[in-house]
């Protein structure tokens, strides 16, 4: 009973900032009771909270009533000093690269099951659909997402296949031995390849910056879905990768 008064006795803002820490923790989704006793909030208290949250974007509401952190978020963490310094140090790498293969060039991150976009380069061919900053790209139709998913453990893949994959192109692969497999040819070249399944008319090369203090990351080539063959843009974006990693492991990113 003491807890609850404790709880009680904390200001509007320290409520919910306890909602929100406790993503920190676990990436959910989750549900309203786990986030009132993980809070250490009455459950009355948690339902006005989250409707508040989720009304302001702060919050997203899964179709089975759970939440997660939502894209508001997201986009004012892609404001902080953090990532703004994150950013810059990719910034000259990723633009060598674009100017370099004439194609557009992107860096995310897998935080819990999101796909984060850290930044990206536009190439020559304006046709191409670059995510911002903070956008929440897709886990399982983007050469990042299979690229990261080939180093997660087979067991949490196959918790995050429960729920389906999603079609969001007619290209899309929604089959998980498909899937499997191009995780598993991931894990043997070094490379993942999407073709026209997240976005229609573009495909994608990625290669792993490595497993970092911020986290797993990608660097990606987008290109028109015209383009013959991405193998000989693998050499290049591995050379990349190898300079943001050695850059972001210094001591000028710390």
């Amino acid at each position: 009973m003491s807890g609850g008064r404790s709880a009680d006795r904390r200001s509007g803002a320290a409520r919910i900032f306890a909602l929100l820490e406790v993503f920190e923790a676990d990436p959910g989704p989750l549900s309203l009771s786990e986030l009132g006793r993980r809070a250490g909030l009455p459950v009355s208290t948690t339902y006005r909270l989250v409707g508040e949250l989720h009304g302001w974007g702060a919050l997203e509401r899964a179709d089975d009533g759970r939440y997660r952190l939502g894209q508001r978020v997201w986009r004012l963490g892609a404001a902080t000093s953090w990532e703004r310094r994150l950013r810059r140090t990719c910034a000259g790498f990723t633009h060598r690269l674009a100017a370099e293969v004439g194609h557009a060039v992107a860096v995310s991150m897998l935080d819990g099951d999101r796909l984060i976009c850290l930044d990206t380069v536009a190439g020559r061919h304006r046709s191409i659909r670059l995510a911002r900053a903070g956008d929440e790209i897709p886990l399982f139709a983007t050469s990042a997402g299979k690229l990261l998913l080939s180093a997660t453990p087979r067991r949490r893949v196959a918790g995050l296949l429960a729920g389906g994959i999603p079609r969001l192109t007619e290209r899309s692969m929604t089959s998980a031995s498909v899937f499997a497999g191009q995780l598993e040819f991931a894990r043997r070249n070094g490379y993942a390849v999407a073709f026209g399944e997240s976005a229609a008319g573009q495909s994608s090369v990625s290669v792993s910056i490595g497993h970092l203090d911020v986290g797993p990351m990608a660097l990606t080539i987008l290109t028109p879905i015209s383009h013959p063959d991405l193998t000989p843009l693998v050499q290049p974006l591995r050379r990349a990768a190898l300079t943001i990693r050695g850059a972001l492991a210094g001591p000028a990113f710390h």
